[in-house]
């Protein structure tokens, strides 16, 4: 329940101007007419800031601008804040600004200060500034539908939050994870703690979002009665947040219900607040449902001419969602790949460091023997030119030499368990971790059965096209039994390993079989072990990753598991 005005405490005196700035930035999301108010105050006596304090107060200001949907002049104002020498205060504007990219659905921006968010980190001390950085991720997984990967980290956020304010968001990402992964019972067993700690706090917008997942469950149940019950008490403090994003919501979940109860007037009313607007400017679930929940309504008027315009607004928005969700995993892709150039450059550009270096001591050593310089020089060209060769040719003699799967065209299960061996102790030499990501096709042996071998054929194909658009060249990607893959992962830490292992599973998933003269479904169950856990031995990483995959198959199958030890 929300707390009440008689609730809520007496407002803390604020004296100084680090005071309000501090409370301005506690009430933000819960109280923006009050850190408009704040602000507002102290832009008369802005002068008299310190430098600090400016720039403080200049993070604030750019945050009212986002929540207030005034993007383009945010994003300048925390620019200006990234290369601040308060790294934590930069840490907080990249993560600001990442917030606005998700919301303006710039996704390759996203990815691209969720990189520099990294490189910060290593700066930041203060918890609660990391637990920030913990919710965003947490976000920015749940947009792109990697659920299990946005639930890891509620949950990191949840259990370190020493604020109580970011205990409630890891609650609100927690529940939006659980909700679309459909998992009522997990999200039932949460949900009173969930909202609890939202309303210790008053933040009565992450409790409103918590609810509508409650509300959308009650709905999935055509529990309508219910759903209007919680949305008549819910409501007052929705619109008590200003949000029109879940103010939407709220509406559309009154259309969806009143539909089912038979109100066909009302489920109207609420449907066209939602659909008045252009479908841009809305969450896409509030339009999906309002659109739904309009077609439903006239279709039962007998109006069909305005049902058929409804149901176009659902598939045009749908199609606009697909759309969507394709171009986030584009630009999630596209950005790893720029990052991963720019880490090699960089590496390329420490290693002609090292040989200046070197060039450098040699030449100061050595000065008096000439012939020894020069025999010298000769060495390091001719071992450049070597380097330079293989680097060029390396590759196509490796391939040459390779023993490959007839069918898929990658690493045979002999050629992977060398090739795996190769990379896993030139990761333990320098101190690097790997991963192993073991998956197997659920349900085969049924294709072949089905349809025949050669519809199987063209499924482990086409499985391994899915899988190979995402992987790092240096990755080592095997076929290792009739229906099962492994890849190695050098330099890959565990959750990227699981953020991949859930990529490729989604891939696997979508594949149209249609190509193939059948329509059939095709899942993965995927196991995930680390070095951290499991050492360097390949054998090892197998094993593990093998236990995980079949704990995966026991829990549902088309899913990922990491290894854990006990």
């Amino acid at each position: 329940m929300a707390l009440q005005s008689s609730d809520v405490q007496p407002e803390p005196v604020q004296n100084t101007i680090a005071e309000k700035l501090a409370f301005a930035d506690e009430i933000k999301s819960s109280r923006p007419d009050k850190l408009a108010e704040i602000l507002i105050e102290l832009s008369d006596s802005e002068l008299n800031l310190t430098a600090k304090e400016h720039d403080y107060y200049q993070y604030l200001y750019a945050y009212s601008l986002a929540f207030n949907a005034k993007y383009p002049d945010a994003i300048t104002v925390l620019k200006n804040l990234i290369d601040n020498e308060d790294k934590e205060l930069a840490y907080r504007a990249v993560v600001t600004i990442a917030n606005v990219y998700v919301l303006t659905k710039q996704y390759l921006n996203v990815f691209y200060y969720l990189d520099q968010l990294d490189e910060l980190e290593k700066f930041v001390t203060t918890s609660s500034v990391l637990e920030i950085g913990l919710g965003l991720k947490a976000m920015v997984y749940n947009k792109l539908g990697l659920f299990g990967l946005a639930k890891s980290y509620s949950l990191q956020l949840i259990e370190s939050a020493q604020n109580p304010r970011f205990k409630c968001i890891g609650y609100q990402h927690y529940s939006e994870s659980l909700f679309f992964m459909d998992n009522k019972a997990e999200f039932d067993s949460i949900y009173s703690d969930a909202i609890d700690s939202c309303n210790a706090i008053n933040e009565q917008l992450w409790a409103s979002i918590i609810h509508g997942h409650k509300i959308h469950f009650l709905l999935a149940e055509q529990n309508y009665s219910g759903a209007i019950l919680m949305l008549d008490k819910y409501m007052p403090d929705v619109k008590a947040t200003h949000y029109p994003s879940i103010i939407n919501i709220y509406y559309s979940f009154y259309a969806y219900a009143y539909v089912g109860l038979g109100y066909y007037e009302r489920a109207l009313e609420n449907a066209k607040l939602v659909l008045r607007l252009d479908e841009t400017t809305t969450v896409y679930q509030a339009y999906l449902m309002a659109a739904e929940a309009q077609y439903k309504a006239y279709k039962a008027l007998g109006d069909t001419k305005a049902a058929l315009s409804s149901l176009e607004k659902f598939s045009n928005v749908k199609s606009t969602f697909d759309d969507d969700r394709l171009s986030q995993l584009k630009a999630y892709y596209l950005a790893r790949g720029e990052i991963e150039t720019k880490n090699q450059r960089i590496a390329l550009l420490d290693k002609d460091n090292e040989l200046l270096f070197l060039q450098k001591n040699i030449y100061a050593q050595e000065v008096k023997n000439h012939r020894l310089v020069m025999t010298l020089l000769v060495v390091v060209l001719i071992i450049a030119t070597v380097l330079a060769v293989r680097g060029v040719f390396g590759r196509k003699r490796f391939k040459l030499l390779a023993e490959f799967d007839h069918l898929t065209g990658i690493s045979n299960r002999y050629h992977f368990n060398n090739q795996a061996k190769i990379s896993l102790e030139y990761c333990q030499n320098h101190n690097k971790p790997a991963s192993l990501i073991l998956f197997d096709l659920d349900f085969f042996k049924r294709i072949n059965d089905d349809y025949g071998h050669a519809v199987g054929d063209w499924a482990l194909i086409h499985v391994v096209k899915a899988c190979r658009n995402f992987m790092r060249n240096n990755d080592v990607f095997g076929r290792i039994g009739g229906e099962e893959f492994a890849v190695l992962l050098p330099g890959c830490q565990p959750d990227k390993a699981m953020l991949l292992a859930e990529i490729c599973r989604e891939a696997i998933s979508s594949i149209d079989t249609t190509e193939s003269g059948h329509s059939f479904l095709i899942n993965a169950s995927f196991g995930v072990s680390n070095s951290g856990s499991s050492g360097y031995q390949l054998k090892q990483l197998l094993a593990d990753a093998d236990h995980a995959m079949y704990q995966a198959k026991k829990l549902g199958k088309d899913r990922v598991e990491a290894f854990e030890t006990l």
